[in-house]
Order: structure tokens, then sequence, then C-alpha cells
């Protein structure tokens, strides 16, 4: 896949996702050179958060959130990470990642909340640990 062809698929995602009204908000495709001919397309904060797969946790979740590392952020605040890199036009390097929403109760009203974060952060304790339902990230390679 060319690098004009992968930024073009993620652009028919997003489309497709805001068409069947399950997108909240996507970040902007951008290419970003990165030197010996090599390129990166990503989302727009082009900030790499490492995700431990394995052993996801909540604090990863809303960094992930608040830095906006994400290609698109989903209706029910699920988070899609999408970049590639590239060498002369040939992908060499992609990453393809779902991480749900940790919890299981969201705001009726989301215009209420400017972002997950705001929500969790009015949530007591007691009620993060009800909520809380972190399963597993999806990589896929």
């Amino acid at each position: 896949m060319r690098v004009k062809e992968f930024r073009q698929e993620i652009e028919r995602i997003v489309g497709q996702l805001a068409e069947e009204q399950k997108l909240l908000v996507s970040n902007r495709v951008v290419e970003y050179p990165l030197g010996g001919k090599l390129t990166r397309i990503s989302w727009t904060s082009n900030r790499q958060s490492v995700l431990h797969l394995e052993r996801a946790n909540l604090a990863e979740y809303l960094e992930i959130c608040s830095r906006g590392a994400y290609s698109i952020r989903l209706a029910d605040y699920s988070v899609i990470q999408i970049s590639g890199e590239f060498k002369r036009d040939r992908l060499i390097k992609h990453r393809y990642a779902y991480i749900s929403c940790p919890l299981t109760v969201l705001p009726e009203d989301d215009s209420l909340f400017e972002n997950i974060d705001d929500y969790i952060s009015q949530l007591s304790t007691r009620a993060i640990n009800e909520q809380l339902c972190l399963g597993a990230a999806f990589r896929f390679d």
C-alpha cells in the first residue's frame, strides 16, 4: 500500500463511521516526514502514546484521550489508532489498535461533558470501581 492509498483509506473509514453516526470525533490525517526517505501517516497530534496492551489501564486510556493520540474516537468513547510508516512510498510499519472505553456507564447527554476525562473526573472512586470494565485492547498486526 502506498502513502496516498493509506491516507485515503483512513479518510474513507472516518467518512463511513460518520455516515453511520458511530463517530464522535476524528483527528485530521497528517503526513510527517521522518527523514531518510521515511514518512509517517498518523493523527494530528503525532503523539505515539505507548499502550501496554497486555495490561492496559484507566490512566493509559485517559492519557491517549487527553493527548489526542488517536485517529478516531467512536460514539461509545472507544478509540482507534491507525498509523503507518513508509519508506519510499512502501509501507514498512503500521499500527492498528482498538481501545475500548473503560467504563460501562456513560453520560446520556454527551454535550454535558467536554470529553470523557471530564465525566470520569466527576465520578467518585466507588463509582469508578463499580463501572470499570477495562478489557483488553486489540492490536492488529
